[in-house]
């Protein structure tokens, strides 16, 4: 079990690098539809907006049931910045994942290694987790 824990956490820290990554760029991307609907809710036309970000912006209107343009900012925001916070979970949980692939490592460190990870969404590093604190539970405890 403990090698399939420090193979999961290697393979999640990766992929808690890569979320990380997508989350930053959700978020951005979001950022700047949110920006666009706010513009329209200013009252600007939106002649110079990208029809790529009218057509997300009247979807996202029509999907949400929106009644004015701010209310589509306002969700649009609201998505970004829970992308945003998921990016700044994903950072630690990368680091946390590969500091608990080396061999020795003890139980607090596994649990806020799993719940870290948990919270920044790579359930790959979870499984690692769990399965670190099992084999920590059944030999380390054997050891002592």
């Amino acid at each position: 079990m403990k090698k399939a824990s420090q193979i999961l956490f290697l393979v999640g820290g990766i992929l808690a690098i890569l979320l990380a990554v997508l989350w930053l760029v959700l978020s951005i991307v979001y950022f700047v539809n949110a920006g666009a609907a706010l513009t329209l809710a200013e009252g600007y036309s939106g002649a110079d907006l990208p029809q790529p970000v009218k057509d997300f912006i009247t979807q996202w209107a029509q999907d949400n049931h929106c009644s004015s343009w701010k209310e589509v900012a306002t969700q649009i925001t609201g998505l970004a910045v829970w992308f945003l916070i998921m990016c700044i979970f994903s950072i630690p949980a990368a680091i946390l994942s590969f500091i608990c692939k080396k061999e020795k490592r003890g139980l607090p460190l596994l649990i806020v290694a799993t719940v870290v990870n948990a919270v920044g969404g790579c359930v790959v590093s979870v499984v690692g987790g769990v399965l670190g604190i099992i084999g920590w539970a059944i030999w380390e405890r054997k050891e002592q």
